[in-house]
């Protein structure tokens, strides 16, 4: 775990659940329509015999209709940006339980 400087200097237990450092960043507006259906559809997965290759792109736009989200190419983008970002980190994931590499 990584502390900020404050979090560094004091004794265990560490403040860090009221530190700054440990909370996420504030939600642009722009992304909160993202947000909402990215939270509804996360779940839905298109996977092979080798785990999760990308979501449900029908579940997305049932989903959208089910939330009265206009479903725009820009959002759709941001869908995908977060798609790619889950599919990586579970490749990486994954890629440590494998053992070490030669």
């Amino acid at each position: 775990m990584t502390y900020c400087t404050e979090c560094r200097k004091a004794k265990p237990p560490r403040p860090c659940d009221g530190c700054a450092y440990n909370r996420p960043p504030d939600l642009v507006p722009a992304n909160e329509e993202a947000l909402e259906l990215w939270l509804e559809c996360c779940t839905q997965w298109r996977t092979s015999g080798f785990g999760a290759v990308g979501l449900d792109y029908n579940a997305v736009h049932r989903e959208a209709r089910r939330l009265e989200i206009d479903l725009s190419p820009g959002l759709m983008a941001k869908i995908k940006h977060l798609e790619r970002f889950e599919l990586e980190r579970q490749g990486k994931k994954d890629d440590r339980s494998i053992g070490p590499k030669h």
